[in-house]
Formats: structure tokens, C-alpha cells, sequence
């Protein structure tokens, strides 16, 4: 049996709702009845996974203050309201030969993971794993803090030292997981979070387009570089003037989204926009219509943590700009279907992009070349079915 836990599963407009979509399929696969314990918003939405409604507190809030001790405090809070809500689960859906994930593990929910599973007896204990999704100084709202990251050396020992050989730890790019290594003990293992693979279809997009386009798609924040997006599409506009972008704005800030819309209205160039989340569907439509990805990220941030963007673009088969420091983005440059910029200036990433576009036919081949690898049926489950035996553990 598989448990998913995951508090920040909320809506079906989310890279959380595309991961257990992916995640069930594979269990369906592998014969594997899986239970699905979410945010209660979820139970709202309509065409969702079944799940039980069960959180209250998102693990992505954040406050609005930079102040280190006040951050610590909140995010004590917040470990106190998903340890109690934790506490409440079924316990009949924890005992052993069953795998317990936890899709996506940050700072605000890993001592509330830590505390509850160290009550749970070593007999009636699971196979665990658990998801290092980020570094251990980023905050959800964007940018760094060293103010989370006691939070992970305490709570990543105590899991250890409550369930150890019974425990698996992954990230999603070889950096992260060096980075985790020294609480870890051993290496995590390394595999991206699923996403809709098995959604996507051997197909190309559109036969035809009115020029070029190039996408931004995802959540409207600086660390995405979304502020920049007026300079970045003036600068190819410019040089360009028949690209087509689509553009996605979303998000929590509505200041920096008008102020982004208003900037992209300046630029006159051919700009279509998409206003709020969209499914997966339609990502998956808009990234084959697309023959260049743009990821303006700031490098600090996405230094080593995933990216679901770079994950479907690569499923699709899109050419993408990208951070060249990012450690995600390190097999696409090298696979020559990226391209690589070193700051987050609008500067570097259009002369990034300009200098995609003027070579876009070859970065598109190499882009469709890997495509068909990165469709292939996530092992997610698998590899960690396989952890388990190597442990000793049947799950």
C-alpha cells in the first residue's frame, strides 16, 4: 500500500496535483492501493485525486518579516498546527509493508514530521520517504534565510534516530542532495518528483505558428525572475519584433503582477497573457505550441532545488533559457538544448535568448531528441521499493 501525505496539495492547478497523479498511476502499475491524505481545499476541487481532506495550514506560507528570530518563531508555529493535524491521521493506514511519502518536505512541516513519526513504535512503523525538496536556507516567499535551516538539523537526526534503516531520503538534483548528505547520512537518492509524463503524447504541438514564441509559465515571483519580464521581452522584441510571447501571471502579489502587465503593454511587442493557474492540460498545450521556454530564475535560489517547469519542458521537448548555475539545468545545457545565463539581469538573459533563437532549429532537435527518455514511465515508486529491500525492509 502507498500513503501520500502532503499538506500542501490544495488544488488541481498545482505541480503537487500533477506529482500524485503521476504517483497513483505508478502505483497502479505496480498493483499498489494508495491513500491520499491532503490540504482541505483539495476536497473542493472538481476532477481531483481521491484524497482525505486533512490540513488546514499550507507548509508555503510565509511571513512578512525578515527579521530571523520572529521567521523562527513562525515557522515554529506552523510545525505546531501540521504536527497536530499529523496526529489525527487514520492509524490504520501506518503499518509495515506500507510506503509513507511525503512528496515535498520544507522547513515549516519537517519538525512536525520529526516529532510525529518519533512517537510511532519501531513495530507498527512504516517504510518512510521523505522528499528534501529545497535548500535548507529558502523560503517560500523567495530569497534566503539562515532562519529555517535549524529547523532541518534537528528534526533530519531525530527522524534518524527514531526509524533509521526504515527511512529514505531523496531530492530532485545531485546538488541538493550533497548538500543533505551531512545530516542524511547516506547520499539521498536522487530523482525528480513526477509530473504528467503520462499525459504527454508522442506529438509535436501545432503543425503550423505564426512566428516564433516564446513562454513564461509559472508562479508570478522575483525569484522567478517575473519582474524582469518587461526588460526581457522589450530586449527580444527589439532584435525580434515578429516573436509572439505567452505569458503567465499568477500569484499572491498583485502589485508586482500589475505592475508586470503594465510593463509588458509598453514593450508593444505581441504579448498573450495567461491570468491565474491553469491545469495540466493546458500546460501541456501551451509548452507544444512553444519553441522557447524562458526560466529568468535567480541562481541563489534555484541553486540546487527542482524545478517542475525544466521537468515538463524536457517531457514536452521545448528548448529552454536557463540559470547556468543551475544544478537542474546542468543536463539540459549539456544535452544542448538549453542555454545558460550567468546573472539574473535582463541583459544577460536576452542576450541568453537571442542567442537560442539564432540557433533555435538545432536546440529544438536536441530538445526533441531527449524527449522520448524523459516520457518514459516514472520509477519513482519503484526505486524506492527497491531502497527498502536493500534495507532489509518489504514495503
Amino acid at each position: 500500500m502507498l500513503v501520500i501525505i502532503d499538506p500542501a496539495l490544495d488544488s488541481r492547478m498545482s505541480h503537487h496535483h500533477f506529482a500524485v497523479l503521476g504517483l497513483i498511476e505508478e502505483a497502479r502499475k505496480l498493483g499498489l492501493r494508495t491513500t491520499v491524505f491532503s490540504h482541505r481545499d483539495y476536497a473542493k476541487e472538481k476532477g481531483r485525486a481521491a484524497s482525505i481532506p486533512t490540513f488546514t495550514v499550507s507548509p508555503y506560507i510565509d511571513p512578512e518579516t525578515d527579521d530571523p528570530a520572529k521567521l523562527q518563531q513562525f515557522i515554529l508555529q506552523v510545525n505546531g498546527a501540521i504536527y497536530r493535524e499529523l496526529s489525527g491521521l487514520q492509524s490504520d493506514t501506518l503499518q509495515p509493508g506500507t510506503l509513507v511519502l511525503f512528496p515535498a518536505i520544507t522547513a515549516n512541516m519537517v519538525f512536525a514530521v520529526a516529532k510525529w513519526m518519533s512517537e510511532i513504535p519501531v513495530d507498527r512503523s512504516p517504510y518512510w520517504a521523505l522528499c528534501l525538496m529545497f535548500q535548507m536556507d529558502w523560503r517560500p516567499s523567495g530569497g534566503l534565510s539562515n532562519a529555517p535551516r535549524a529547523f532541518y538539523e534537528q528534526a533530519i537526526p531525530a527522524i534518524l534516530k527514531a526509524h533509521g534503516p526504515r527511512v529514505a531520503f531523496t531530492c530532485e538534483t545531485d546538488g541538493l542532495a550533497r548538500e543533505y548528505q551531512p545530516l542524511t547520512g547516506r547520499m539521498p537518492i536522487v530523482m525528480p518528483i513526477p509530473t504528467f509524463q503520462f499525459l504527454v503524447k508522442e506529438q509535436d504541438g501545432p503543425a503550423e505558428r505564426d512566428g516564433t514564441v516564446i513562454s513564461f509559465l509559472g508562479y508570478t515571483k522575483r525569484e522567478k525572475g517575473a519582474h524582469l519580464l518587461p526588460e526581457i521581452v522589450g530586449g527580444i522584441h527589439a532584435d525580434r519584433p515578429d516573436t509572439r510571447f505567452l505569458i503567465q501571471l499568477m500569484g499572491h502579489d498583485k502589485a508586482l503582477v500589475a505592475g508586470i502587465k503594465n510593463g509588458l503593454a509598453a514593450t508593444g511587442a505581441n504579448v498573450t497573457l495567461i491570468e491565474g493557474p491553469i491545469e495540466h492540460v493546458e500546460i501541456i498545450g501551451h509548452l507544444q505550441a512553444s519553441d522557447l521556454v524562458l526560466l529568468p530564475y535567480d541562481p541563489s535560489t534555484y541553486r540546487t532545488r527542482g524545478s517542475a517547469i525544466v521537468t515538463e519542458s524536457r517531457t514536452i521537448g521545448v528548448p529552454m533559457v536557463v540559470p547556468a548555475q543551475m544544478d537542474m539545468a546542468a543536463e539540459p545545457l549539456e544535452l544542448g538544448m538549453a542555454v545558460g545565463f550567468e546573472k539574473q539581469t535582463a541583459e544577460d538573459i536576452v542576450a541568453a535568448a537571442l542567442r537560442a533563437l539564432g540557433d533555435l532549429p538545432a536546440f529544438k532537435a536536441a530538445a526533441k531528441a531527449q524527449a522520448a527518455a524523459a516520457r518514459a514511465p516514472s520509477q519513482y515508486l519503484k526505486r524506492l521499493i527497491e531502497s527498502a529491500a536493500s534495507d532489509g525492509v518489504a514495503a
